[in-house]
């Protein structure tokens, strides 16, 4: 169980912070809910059951977790699969599970792609570009929040330490 003040991470919306935990009646229903608020996101307020399986809500990481994940070590790779569809639900299912070793070596991956096609004149696929940018949403926005920088300043620190 979280607390409230405490800043979790919620699927792909990214770092959120628990602004209160309450017992609310929708359409009937009496449950006791997380209220909570998306940093990149002002003005919006998510209630989700304090009971949800549905959606993953996590800590964020640490410091010393992501020093770890950002030097790749016992970090889990992440293969290029060549089928669409398969590569498309195996993509969700990461973004679904917001584990952000995974969210980092799929950012890896599709960096890499990326530049292979493009020295070919291709692009990414339109489902592996939307992959990219909800990777890049979550994992630079937990890398910011943690390190106290901005948006950009992640992503250009990431993007270094993969070249």
């Amino acid at each position: 169980m979280f607390n409230v003040g405490d800043n979790v991470i919620y699927g792909n919306t990214g770092i959120c912070i628990i602004e209160d935990i309450r017992l609310e009646d929708f359409l009937g229903k009496k449950e006791t809910y997380y209220i909570l608020r998306p940093l990149q996101s002002k003005g919006s307020m998510i209630f989700c059951p304090v009971n949800n399986v549905k959606v993953t809500m996590r800590k964020v990481i640490t410091k010393e977790e992501l020093d770890r994940i950002l030097t790749f070590h016992n970090c889990p790779t992440v293969s290029w699969i060549e089928n669409d569809h398969e590569r498309r639900d195996c993509f969700s299912a990461i973004l679904k599970r917001c584990d952000t070793a995974e969210l980092s070596a799929t950012l890896r991956l599709l960096y890499k792609r990326k530049d292979e096609l493009s020295d070919t004149n291709k692009k990414l696929h339109a489902s592996d570009e939307k992959a990219l940018a909800d990777c890049e949403r979550i994992l630079f926005g937990e890398i910011s929040h943690i390190l106290s920088i901005s948006i950009e300043e992640a992503a250009d620190m990431f993007k270094s330490k993969i070249k």
